[in-house]
């Protein structure tokens, strides 16, 4: 065992900590991509324009990412940059998360302006909760950190895709909740990252940064002026990245979110099963992210 890897051994309490906040993002976010658009046509007939409503969480994670990662790089509190924004934003995407089928049950109206409620709430605390690593793990450690909060996520996105979604089959009436066939995976999902707000809450710790850190603060970059730094480098290894990136997504979002109902549909799986699919792409993840983390310590 190398050096660097008993060092990392001492910060992964605090690694599995941060990726708790992951797991819990990773559940909401292929319950979310599931079923969002399957509520979306029982009153729009279009699938194109249920796509673009689709979109919106990604429209507003294009701005609200870096504007909110910048306000936090600059919030100062006794609990540190990142922690208030958590604290406040991600309470209010599990409670805006879990309404998402009751929503959908009372009119189009009210699950569209919930939907935008809760894209504002989730896309505005990614960037805090994604800084809070390299925040608290120092930069030698930060792939093995990425790798198995990346895993953590991908786990996540297994209980929800595999088990959490199951849920939606169960009919039960439950106190407070109702009737909770096609609902209940939604409130459980909420609940979980409710938990998750607690965890971070007692056992994550920034440092206080009303106490200014002049090298930080020095380094830290606008991001408009890192991007027009990365699209005029020589070496175009970056913006060949950021290419094959939005690449990737592009293919990757246009088809996920009708692959539950494409597999309903389909292969006459119930709503509770509709989910495998987008469950096997977790499953590969989850088997590479560790690996691919340490062998970019390695050799990246």
């Amino acid at each position: 065992m190398t050096k660097q890897e008993k060092g990392f051994r001492t910060y992964l309490p605090v690694t599995f900590l941060i990726g708790f906040g992951f797991f819990t993002v990773g559940m909401m976010d292929p319950l979310y991509d599931s079923y969002v658009q399957i509520f979306l046509s029982k009153y729009i007939p279009y699938k194109s324009i249920v796509g673009a409503i689709m979109s919106l969480d990604n429209l507003l994670a294009l701005f609200l990412i870096p504007l909110v990662s910048v306000w936090s790089d600059r919030t100062r509190t006794s609990i540190g940059r990142r922690m208030p924004w958590i604290i406040f934003l991600l309470p209010l995407s599990a409670l805006t998360f879990g309404a998402i089928p009751y929503a959908a049950e009372y009119s189009l109206a009210a699950l569209i302006i919930l939907l935008v409620f809760l894209n504002l709430f989730k896309q505005s605390v990614r960037g805090p909760i994604v800084a809070l690593m390299p925040d608290t793990i120092p930069g030698q450690y930060r792939s093995q950190a990425n790798g198995v909060i990346n895993t953590m996520g991908n786990i996540a996105a297994i209980v929800g895709t595999l088990f959490l979604a199951r849920l939606m089959d169960v009919d039960i009436v439950l106190p407070f909740l109702g009737a909770t066939r096609d609902r209940l995976a939604f409130p459980a999902a909420g609940l979980f990252v409710l938990i998750a707000v607690v965890f971070l809450m007692i056992f994550v710790r920034e440092k206080d940064s009303r106490i200014q850190d002049e090298t930080q603060e020095k380094s830290t970059e606008p991001f408009f002026h890192s991007m027009a730094l990365v699209f005029s480098a020589k070496d175009k290894s970056g913006f060949l990245i950021l290419i094959s990136l939005f690449l990737w997504f592009v293919g990757y979002q246009g088809v996920v979110p009708f692959l539950t109902e494409f597999s309903i549909n389909s292969f006459n799986l119930t709503t509770g099963q509709g989910p495998l699919a987008m469950g096997m792409v977790a499953v590969a993840s989850v088997l590479s992210a560790i690996p691919m983390g340490y062998a970019a310590s390695k050799w990246g």
